[in-house]
């Protein structure tokens, strides 16, 4: 959900009925499973807020939040540090993170079970970052293309091998700036291996075969897991239903091998797994998610039963 103020309403409902939850600039991420932390600190819920440990609340509701006046001390000091201009009151022993410092800035707030750490500097530097973007123009411009192979669209060529050596690449510098820690559950850092091992794999499969949408997905799945901090984004809802598609065109299709079938099921499995820890969790009544599913399914099926159909390429 959205980054609120503070915790309550719908975020205060959300978070009681959670393990934990994630906060930074892009929202308020909560799970049903246990938080991982790495360097946490005791943090107890109070009446008005998230949690309270010493000097520090975090999220507080209140229209005055405080800030130290100097010498902030541990161990959440260099939230003190580099807090932004948030129009907060001096105070001589209390500070307050409210949901402005998280607004402009790459800091992250973990909190589960009763215990809260804070993540600084979670996002990935800037140069860094406008090479993943150029590599995400060529593999998006190539999904298009992959998509017009299959077509039989005029003039469309494959580019394979190029986009398959982006794609590793991609996976190496995602991978570089992306510390274990980055990841809240225990869960999603499973997901995150497996989103790596499925680009790895198809990127060598595509050494020979031309069509390219499988592993342009997974990194479009890795790239905005990394973004958000959090396999739960709303792009997982388009990106497996291209897997879907891709995975009806396949099954409609007369042609047979044990590593077509092998990567069949590799797709099988990133569906299910991408549905479980992303698409799901993302409705506030359990009974969508599956309903959305299966209309998703059936749409996929339709689709890809006619690229099946009107198209020759395999």
């Amino acid at each position: 959900m959205p980054l609120a103020e503070c915790f309550s309403g719908p975020a205060l409902f959300m978070l009681s009925a959670s393990r934990g939850v994630r906060i930074s600039q892009h929202g308020m991420f909560f799970y049903d499973t246990p938080i991982v932390h790495d360097n946490s600190h005791p943090c107890p819920r109070i009446a008005d807020g998230l949690c309270a440990h010493g000097n520090y609340s975090f999220l507080r509701c209140t229209a005055e939040p405080f800030t130290f006046v100097d010498a902030a001390p541990a161990p959440f000091h260099e939230a003190w540090l580099l807090e932004t201009p948030c129009n907060k009151v001096l105070s001589m022993d209390q500070f307050d993170l409210t949901a402005c410092d998280l607004s402009l800035s790459d800091t992250t707030v973990l909190w589960g079970d009763g215990r809260v750490s804070v993540r600084h500097h979670t996002a990935i530097p800037y140069g860094p970052k406008v090479i993943a973007a150029l590599i995400m123009v060529w593999l998006v411009v190539n999904l298009g293309e992959s998509v017009a192979l299959l077509l039989d669209v005029e003039g469309s060529k494959p580019r394979n091998r190029i986009t398959a050596g982006l794609c590793v690449v991609l996976v190496l510098l995602i991978g570089w700036y992306s510390p274990w820690d980055t990841w809240a559950t225990t869960t999603e850092r499973w997901t995150f291996a497996f989103v790596v091992f499925y680009i790895l794999a198809y990127s060598a499969y595509h050494m020979q075969n031309q069509n390219t949408v499988n592993v342009i997905v997974g990194c479009l799945l890795l790239v905005t897991a990394r973004y958000y901090g959090t396999c739960e984004t709303q792009y997982v809802a388009p990106f497996i239903f291209l897997i879907a598609t891709r995975f009806f065109q396949k099954c409609l299709v007369r042609r047979a091998s044990v590593a077509r079938w092998g990567f069949m099921g590799l797709d099988v499995a990133m569906f299910v797994t991408q549905y479980v820890v992303g698409f799901a969790p993302s409705f506030e009544d359990r009974l969508q998610g599956p309903l959305c599913v299966v209309a998703m399914l059936f749409c996929a099926w339709s689709l890809g039963r006619f690229v099946a159909h009107s198209s020759s390429f395999k």
